[in-house]
């Protein structure tokens, strides 16, 4: 790869470290996993309430956008791409190598205005996303990366949630099954 080249052409390394991938969805999982004397089903979720976030959503994610705009991350390839190494190295960790890789995406349109440290989402606007990334082995979804984005507390609310507004959970079915939720507090 061209970091790879660079380091090696400046004789230095290259750390990239981060939510996802870094620790959230990824090492906290593996570290979980290995209490486990089997994993039937792992999943990884993100649910953050985008509701005072100033970075940008609205190309990427769609939130904001009408529902038939097709936000960059809803294209299954640049998703998998920009998320996708997660369900590989959990399913490496768990000693299995999938067959397939796939995802699924929805999206929630709020029929109300949303008040949001941006703007305002406007009705028949986008309010909430709703994706995964599906590690399939011998014909069944063994590993699930999932991310739960709202703007708001209101938006989507069938939709998984946290016991707070950002958490960070893991759901392993195995032996023993376990659940472990971290919150995150953004100041």
């Amino acid at each position: 790869t061209p970091t790879t080249e660079a380091c090696a052409e400046g004789e230095a390394s290259c750390f990239t470290t981060g939510i996802d991938p870094g620790f959230a969805n990824d090492l906290f999982p593996m570290t979980l996993m290995g209490f486990c004397g089997e994993m039937r089903m792992g999943r990884a979720l993100e649910i953050l309430d985008y509701l005072n976030y100033e970075g940008d959503y609205e190309i990427e994610m769609g939130i904001g956008k009408p529902p038939e705009f097709q936000a960059l991350l809803e294209t299954p390839d640049i998703l998998v791409m920009s998320w996708g190494a997660t369900v590989p190295l959990i399913a490496h960790a768990a000693g299995i190598e999938l067959d397939a890789i796939t995802s699924t995406w929805e999206k929630w349109v709020t029929p109300q205005a949303i008040r949001t440290k941006k703007g305002t989402i406007n009705p028949g606007e986008v309010a909430a996303i709703h994706f995964t990334i599906n590690g399939v082995y011998r014909g069944d979804i063994r590993i699930q990366l999932e991310h739960v984005n709202r703007v708001g507390s209101d938006p989507a609310p069938d939709w998984p949630r946290g016991t707070r507004d950002d958490v960070y959970r893991v759901e392993i079915d195995g032996t023993p099954s376990i659940t472990q939720e971290t919150a995150l507090r953004f100041t």
